[in-house]
């Protein structure tokens, strides 16, 4: 006998229809996912002890995916822009703490250079996401973004004890090369020190702000500042400059060039005496590699530097003959203690140098006058390289 749907549901009174729906109402809930805590900000799991998380949102709206792909990107902005801030906020007082005492224009000076050293080596670690949870009921997605104070802390703590290491090891060479009687590579492992000290000034803000600790600075960076000032005064330099040139016998003008080079860095240079600079150049460079040059005021370098102008042709414009001159030079930094040349340099005929004129004794004059300033901008640029803009090793 075939029984209809109505007959089935006739036995049942209104509470029994009632209690059925309130089961599969609770059913179908019990299937939809829970909402962590972490979205509303109570994560238990991820106390910020030990992490640094924050939450992003995003609409659910199109694909699920994309709504939680803006989520992640949500959380990850707002954890870089809290670091940054911080980070930053950090920096700042380290920087004012690295310089105290060292006056307006040097602490202008050099915190530009931190904030230069900071910006090319800085970076945030890596963020990742934790957690993510999509809410059909309110049309939401979310994800959480953390980072992990103590697993980073550690990484950038084994970075500050490499780079104490490194300062270390420069702090003793510098000190070798004092007691060696060498100013300039003394100063080179200084100016090496300064750049890894600003990153570290670097590092230690973003270790302070991703694990809520204090690194204590072994180095003081504004006593780095005045040893280097103290090391460029004792450089002392005597410098021999000689010229063959049509109505010039004297190395006086390129001389005066090259000693003016070095003004901006602090060192003190000066012409040799007379009496010295009569034996010529080529007796000057043996006296210097014998050890028998023995000068008054005792420098710790001798800048040998020898320049030639000559005539190199003739140019012809609307008929008018002018004379062609260049001039070209050989420098050498003679070490006075150890009797050995630190810098050799030599352009036989460098295009910087030439000059033309109607007269020849004007045009080789002005060739001279190219020359020292092409050769004294080239010789202190060899210098920064070699000695106060090495790279750190």
């Amino acid at each position: 006998m075939r029984m209809a749907i109505s007959d089935i549901f006739k036995p049942m009174n209104l509470k029994s229809i009632a209690a059925i729906m309130l089961l599969v109402l609770l059913a179908a809930c019990a299937s939809a996912p829970k909402k962590p805590a972490w979205v509303s900000g109570k994560a238990k799991a991820f106390p910020d002890a030990q992490y640094f998380a924050t939450v992003g949102k995003a609409p659910l709206s199109g694909k699920p995916a994309d709504a939680q792909s803006q989520a992640d990107q949500a959380a990850i902005s707002q954890i870089k822009s809290l670091l940054q801030a911080q980070i930053k906020s950090n920096l700042a007082s380290e920087t004012n703490s690295a310089l105290a005492g060292l006056g307006p224009d040097r602490i202008e000076k050099y915190g530009q250079l931190i904030k230069e050293e900071v910006n090319a080596s800085l970076e945030l670690e890596k963020i990742g996401i934790a957690d993510r949870f999509c809410d059909q009921k309110n049309g939401s997605c979310y994800a959480l973004a953390m980072l992990d104070r103590k697993k980073d802390g550690e990484m950038l703590l084994a970075k500050l004890n490499d780079l104490d290491l490194e300062l270390a090891d420069l702090n003793a060479r510098e000190h070798e090369s004092l007691i060696a009687r060498d100013p300039l590579a003394a100063l080179g492992y200084l100016v090496r020190a300064e750049k890894i000290l600003a990153q570290e000034i670097g590092v230690r803000a973003q270790y302070s702000a991703i694990s809520a600790a204090a690194f204590p600075a072994k180095y003081s960076f504004a006593d780095l500042i005045r040893e280097q000032e103290r090391v460029k005064s004792s450089v002392t330099i005597m410098v021999f400059a000689y010229t063959d040139a049509p109505g010039k016998k004297s190395g006086n003008l390129i001389e005066q060039y090259l000693i003016e080079g070095l003004d901006p860095l602090g060192f003190s240079a000066f012409p040799a005496p007379a009496e010295l600079k009569n034996k010529g150049a080529s007796q000057i460079k043996a006296l210097l590699l014998s050890g028998k040059l023995n000068p008054t005021p005792a420098p710790v370098y001798v800048l040998l530097a020898s320049f030639s102008t000559k005539k190199i042709g003739e140019s012809r414009q609307g008929g008018v003959v002018f004379q062609v001159y260049r001039t070209g030079g050989e420098l050498y930094l003679f070490d006075v203690n150890i009797r050995s040349s630190l810098i050799s340099m030599f352009d036989a005929a460098p295009e910087a140098t030439k000059a033309q004129d109607l007269r020849a004794d004007r045009a080789a004059a002005q060739s001279l006058n190219q020359a020292g300033e092409y050769f004294s901008e080239l010789w202190l640029e060899i210098l920064n390289q070699r000695f106060l803009k090495p790279e750190s090793k």
